[in-house]
């Protein structure tokens, strides 16, 4: 199972380095798994980016619905007590910014709940150096092997 944060999801809908990687890892897996909070983030970052260019207002209505469907087809976690507590300790311990401690907390909760290998994917330094230090294997789609 992969994880993914934001900064990793929105390389699906934006062109930017690692774009290619993601786009096989929708293709090629079955298990991938965000936080409600990436959901935000990443629509937010698709409509921000399509203002700052005047996009296609067609375009980005498709873009958005495109991001909702793939985040329902994802395994969500909450925003739950349990998941801000962890967050909360783990942005103390890790010197994490609130978004990342929170993926992390997410990723970490994810891996509890399913019993599964699971692999942080995210294209943020800090985030991965964290969750490596919590025991998950990381990637960076920037800088990913080819997958199988």
């Amino acid at each position: 199972m992969f994880y993914l944060d934001s900064s990793a999801w929105v390389k699906r809908y934006e062109r930017e380095d690692g774009t290619d990687w993601v786009e096989r890892l929708w293709t090629q897996v079955d298990l991938l798994g965000s936080s409600r909070l990436a959901l935000v983030e990443v629509v937010s970052a698709v409509a921000r980016r399509h203002r700052e260019r005047a996009g296609d207002g067609e375009v980005v209505r498709q873009t958005l619905q495109a991001v909702q469907a793939d985040f329902r087809d994802m395994l969500c976690v909450e925003l739950s007590e349990d998941v801000l507590d962890l967050a909360v300790a783990l942005a103390e311990t890790h010197r994490l910014r609130g978004a990342d401690a929170v993926h992390l907390a997410s990723a970490l909760r994810l891996k509890a709940i399913t019993e599964t290998d699971l692999t942080m994917v995210a294209s943020d330094g800090e985030l991965l150096a964290a969750a490596r230090m919590e025991g998950l294997p990381v990637l960076d789609p920037r800088l990913a092997p080819p997958l199988a």
